[in-house]
């Protein structure tokens, strides 16, 4: 009975009892989705900002309008503990719910405490080893830098240190030693001084100092070849070179002989070399036709004007 009915009525739609018509409008959920999306961006940013402000400027306040109650909480032990710190107030800490902030706090205190005092021993009361550990090296580096800046540093002293810090303190007496030995080599020009310097770079300025002050006081060119830095070498044999031009010009001037100027190598003395001994040559004879020798043209005017006068 039911198949007959069923099929009555797909031979015949247009007698149906019935039409369902229903239709599910799309929703936009892409708006939706960003708008909370930005919403719980915003939340985060605010809670961020108001968490780091509180704790910079130690206003507990601020803290009671972030929304996570874990961040609210953690939010108010860190100002207290801030606030304690300024204070310089380790009973404050007492006052933070959470156990581990309260020994943070603690902490704190007694790390500026043994570091203002610069007391390794009360860093004991440190909880945590970490702290701890930063507390009692910072204070041995503190006191390592005093001598060291001193140059109060002796094997002694370093033989108390740590072990971690012994090498750093017995370097230093090394460095100490070998500038002591690298002044002596210099006041003294003795080359055998730098071999007893163990820094390479120590050693071998300290040798370089020594060749081109010798070299420049016995104007012993030859010297300057020995000069390991290739700056300073060039620097020395340029420095000799000037010294001898200026004593060949001088030399020169003082025969009133132009050929002298020939062996100048710097081209500025010896043209200057040239022109004055022409000037003294053309005033003492009277003769303005040396003046055609100049080097320098734009005297020329200056040169005839000497036949003048």
């Amino acid at each position: 009975m039911l198949t007959g009915i069923g099929i009555y009525y797909i031979l015949n739609p247009q007698d149906t009892p019935w039409n369902i018509k229903y239709s599910v409008a799309p929703e936009d959920s892409s708006t939706n989705y960003e708008e909370m999306r930005a919403k719980i961006e915003e939340t985060a940013q605010k809670n961020i900002d108001l968490y780091n402000t509180a704790i910079k400027e130690s206003n507990a306040a601020l803290c009671n309008g972030i929304s996570i109650d874990s961040k609210k909480m953690e939010c108010l032990d860190m100002t207290k503990i801030n606030l304690a710190k300024k204070e310089w107030n380790i009973e404050a800490c007492n006052n933070i719910s959470s156990t581990g902030s309260t020994i943070l706090c603690r902490d704190n205190i007694n790390i500026d405490t043994a570091i203002s005092k610069w007391d390794s021993k009360l860093c004991e009361v440190v909880v945590d080893m970490k702290r701890k550990e930063f507390c009692e090296n910072s204070i041995v580096e503190m006191i390592l830098k005093k001598h060291i800046e001193e140059k109060t540093v002796n094997r002694e002293f370093c033989a108390g240190l740590w072990e971690k810090y012994q090498s750093i303190c017995f370097k230093e007496i090394q460095s100490v030693n070998e500038n002591d030995i690298y002044k002596e080599a210099i006041l003294t020009s003795d080359i055998n001084l730098c071999n007893k310097i163990q820094s390479i770079d120590l050693k071998d300025n300290c040798s370089d100092a020594i060749y081109l002050k010798i070299a420049t006081s016995t104007e012993n060119s030859l010297l300057c070849d020995n000069i390991l830095n290739h700056d300073k070498s060039l620097y020395c044999k340029g420095q000799l070179s000037k010294n001898t031009d200026i004593a060949l010009f001088k030399s020169a001037v003082n025969s009133n002989l132009i050929e002298n100027c020939k062996d100048i190598k710097n081209t500025n003395l010896h043209n200057r070399c040239i022109d004055t001994i022409i000037f003294t040559t053309v005033k003492s004879e009277q003769n303005s036709a040396l003046c055609g020798s100049l080097t320098n043209v734009g005297l020329f005017s200056s040169c005839e004007q000497l036949v003048q006068q």
